[in-house]
C-alpha cells in the first residue's frame, strides 16, 4: 500500500490521499446492533471535488441485529410495520462531509435474532454489495441471502426454504423481499 499523501498548493489544501486499515473495531451504534469489523479503505480528496471519496472493503466479522420490530395488521389482516423512531431530519447537502463508495463482506453470517425473525443472511458474492453516495443519504446496492431461518408471525412459525434480500437504488436504501417459507398446520 501508498503512504499517506497530503499535498498543498501554498496554504490551501490542494491533494490528500489516507490510507485506513482498522482490525477488530467492535462497535454497538445502537442498542440491539452489534459489529465487528476489520477495514481497509483510502480517503481520497483532490482540488475542486467538493466532497472527500471514502472507499475500499469493510469486512463484517460480527454482525448481529436483535431489535424488536413491531408489527401490526391492517383492516385486510396484512402485516406492517411500525416505525417508533423519529422521522430523520431533512437532508441538508451542507451537513455532507464524505462520500461513500464501500464494499462490504461476511467472512461469518450475519444474524438477526428479534421477536419476528431469527435467521443468518449472507452477502452474495457474485456482485459487490456496497454503501454509496454519503452518510446522510446512503444507497445500498447488492444481494442478501438467507441462509437459514425462522419467521414467527402471530401465532405460526415459519421455517425459511430460500430467501433473498436484493438492494438495487444508488440513490437510498430501498430493500425487496423474496421469501419461501413453510409452516404446519
Amino acid at each position: 500500500d501508498s503512504p499517506a499523501m497530503v499535498r498543498f498548493d501554498g496554504t490551501r489544501l490542494d491533494r490528500l490521499d489516507v490510507p485506513i486499515l482498522v482490525r477488530d473495531l467492535a462497535l454497538a451504534p445502537q442498542e440491539g446492533i452489534e459489529l465487528s469489523v476489520n477495514a481497509d479503505a483510502r480517503l481520497r480528496w483532490q482540488g475542486g471535488e467538493e466532497l472527500p471519496l471514502l472507499q475500499g472493503v469493510v469486512d463484517l466479522t460480527r454482525a448481529r441485529y436483535t431489535r424488536p420490530i413491531p408489527l401490526s395488521a391492517d383492516f385486510a389482516g396484512r402485516l406492517q410495520g411500525r416505525t417508533v423512531e423519529a422521522a430523520p431530519a431533512a437532508y441538508d447537502p451542507a451537513n455532507d462531509f464524505v462520500r461513500l463508495d464501500v464494499q462490504l463482506r461476511t467472512p461469518v453470517p450475519m444474524r438477526i435474532a428479534n421477536n419476528i425473525v431469527d435467521a443468518e443472511l449472507r452477502l452474495d458474492e457474485t456482485r459487490p454489495f456496497r454503501v454509496v453516495e454519503t452518510l446522510q443519504r446512503p444507497g445500498i446496492v447488492g444481494s442478501m441471502h438467507i441462509t437459514r431461518g425462522l419467521l414467527r408471525v402471530y401465532e405460526n412459525q415459519f421455517e425459511v426454504r430460500r430467501g433473498v434480500v436484493d438492494l438495487d437504488n444508488p440513490d437510498r436504501v430501498a430493500a425487496r423481499f423474496d421469501v419461501a417459507a413453510q409452516t404446519e398446520v
